[in-house]
């Protein structure tokens, strides 16, 4: 009965989507609150070095063979920017390592003296691969949390929307992965 019903009232692409199981075109954003033209911002419009220079950095990690990891700056008013990102494809934990040490560097040129040493927050899910190795080669402990799903999606879902959350256009990697998150 539900089923009929829903061929008749939903559009078509919908119906066969979420019914047949057909991926007909893509739809829904997890992040139901991204808005690109509002949430991405050029250099130019992230915040200015006085309010970075006064900003609690953090590094979120995510291992594995597709290996990633962003860097946000959190400012005294409580807003997060991604400020920048690595990812890396078949690396060793060496290699990702140095990336995240590298664009670290890179991101925070001129913003800070010790860019690595101004990193207060290194976070990686406790399920993560090879975090030990990684925690060596970085010469520092993570914060281990292990996050659940839906509620991490929830909350960033929130701040986005009460316009908390930025990415820089720069983080292309970032932002490829935002726009396919179904």
């Amino acid at each position: 009965e539900a089923f009929e019903h829903a061929r008749k009232t939903l559009p078509r692409h919908s119906f066969e989507e979420q019914f047949l199981g057909r991926a007909v075109i893509r739809s829904g954003l997890v992040y139901s609150s991204f808005k690109e033209d509002i949430h991405v911002l050029p250099k130019d419009k992230l915040p200015p070095l006085d309010i970075l220079r006064r900003s609690t950095f953090g590094v979120g990690i995510d291992t594995g063979n597709n290996f990633a990891a962003i860097l946000a700056a959190m400012t005294p008013e409580g807003k997060a920017y991604v400020i920048g990102e690595v990812f890396e494809v078949g690396q060793n934990t060496r290699q990702n390592a140095a990336a995240i040490v590298d664009m670290i560097a890179k991101t925070l040129d001129g913003i800070v003296q010790s860019p690595k040493d101004a990193v207060a927050l290194w976070v990686v899910d406790v399920n993560s691969q090879n975090i030990l190795d990684l925690e060596e080669a970085l010469e520092l402990s993570f914060f281990y949390q292990k996050y659940d799903v839906l509620e991490s999606i929830g909350t960033l879902d929130v701040r986005i929307g009460a316009g908390e959350v930025y990415i820089s256009d720069e983080c292309d990697f970032l932002l490829n992965e935002m726009r396919s998150y179904r």
